[in-house]
């Protein structure tokens, strides 16, 4: 399945999705990997960033609820 069909989107310097009506993105470069127990911590460093909207207001959860 195409998570991606009948949306609109670019890509990043790295060939990652964009999407337009994201506040803001960043476009990392895979710099390493590290076990973490059954899970693996990705650190990657930062090639791109941007906010897209500036005059939106981000969207933040705070103790139990988004505002």
């Amino acid at each position: 399945m195409d998570k991606f069909a009948g949306l609109d989107w670019t890509t990043a310097a790295t060939g990652a999705p964009i999407l337009p009506q994201a506040y803001a993105f960043l476009d990392l470069k895979l710099k390493d990997t590290f076990p973490a127990g059954d899970h693996t911590l990705f650190l990657g460093e930062v090639v791109a960033a941007r906010i897209l909207h500036p005059q939106a207001q981000p969207l933040v959860f705070k103790k139990s609820d988004f505002f």
